[in-house]
């Protein structure tokens, strides 16, 4: 028997509101959350990430970084270990630069026998770009596609290209965690203690598809 948590997770300071539901095993770590994550969103996996949680931080370590050395580490941390009742919250953020903070809520937590893979449930809304200066420049690049109002914002629209701001498929984002579950997350199949193992893990070209179809028809 084995405890699955499904969560909802939200884009801050975005509106229409950027939001998927997904589950994921208790054995993951916060390592294996934030890939999820970036799958279900459609990120790019392209910069740094953290959670908070009660005050506490966690991220990927590194030993030379005063920052980084005080957080814990988010590989070493299994998602049953952070003690998450229904209905808690805290909070996941993309690319410290920009600063795309997220709210993370455990919506239900289910006992099942089998042993299932991620998978998502619904959302609606495109993430934003990458490296587009966060929310507030966002919101203004997104603005300026929808309505331009002069030949600034135009050129400004220009920038986004063929971007559609409410595109999501749910079916292709599934595909995606499979694909990565298939080719990289269960090559240890020795694994003593049955996580899943994502230090491997190279996203490079498995988002290719996914984001050139973030686009209008």
């Amino acid at each position: 028997m084995e405890k699955y948590y499904q969560f909802r997770v939200s884009l801050n300071e975005v509106t229409p509101e950027v939001w998927r539901t997904f589950q994921v095993s208790e054995l993951h770590s916060l390592f294996d959350l934030h890939q999820v994550i970036q799958v279900v969103m459609g990120w790019e996996n392209d910069h740094l990430f953290q959670f908070k949680k009660d005050g506490i931080w966690y991220g990927l370590i590194d030993e030379d970084d005063v920052v980084s050395a005080k957080m814990l580490d988010a590989d070493d941390t299994l998602l049953h270990e952070l003690g998450l009742k229904e209905n808690d919250s805290f909070e996941y953020e993309y690319d410290l630069g920009d600063g795309w903070m997220h709210t993370l809520t455990l919506l239900k937590i289910v006992t099942l026998e089998e042993e299932l893979l991620p998978v998502a449930f619904a959302g609606e809304n495109a993430c934003p770009f990458e490296d587009c200066g966060g929310p507030a420049a966002y919101m203004e690049l997104k603005e300026a596609l929808l309505n331009p109002k002069n030949e600034e914002e135009k050129e400004m629209a220009e920038t986004m290209g063929d971007f559609d701001p409410t595109f999501f498929d749910l079916e292709e984002v599934n595909e995606i965690l499979e694909d990565i579950v298939e080719e990289d997350w269960l090559e240890d199949d020795d694994d003593d203690d049955g996580d899943v193992d994502f230090d491997d893990f190279d996203d490079d070209g498995l988002f290719d598809d996914f984001n050139d179809d973030v686009k209008k028809n």
